[in-house]
């Protein structure tokens, strides 16, 4: 949701020509670029969830782990994510 939230502000940044928006109501350069970031940063933040829950779809797979196991494992998954997320600023 957020990386789509990103998305659309990029796409009225884009759109602002055609939507015969002021040149001096005009997005800058700066704001074009904290906008990339931006996208960047949501990105990375949505590849790390589905990286998290592919592993946690293979962790569930493996029938040699026990339930506890499982749940270990998943914490890790969880507390990589979160320590991976926190370096996204």
């Amino acid at each position: 949701a957020a990386y789509q939230a990103e998305i659309a502000k990029a796409q009225e940044i884009l759109n602002e020509e055609t939507n015969n928006v002021a040149i001096a109501n005009r997005k800058n350069q700066a704001d074009i670029n904290a906008q990339t970031l931006l996208l960047q940063k949501a990105k990375a933040k949505l590849d790390l969830a589905k990286a998290a829950k592919a592993e946690k779809a293979a962790i569930a797979a493996d029938n040699s782990l026990t339930a506890e196991q499982r749940k270990e494992k998943e914490k890790a998954v969880d507390a990589a994510k979160t320590a991976e997320e926190a370096k996204i600023t």
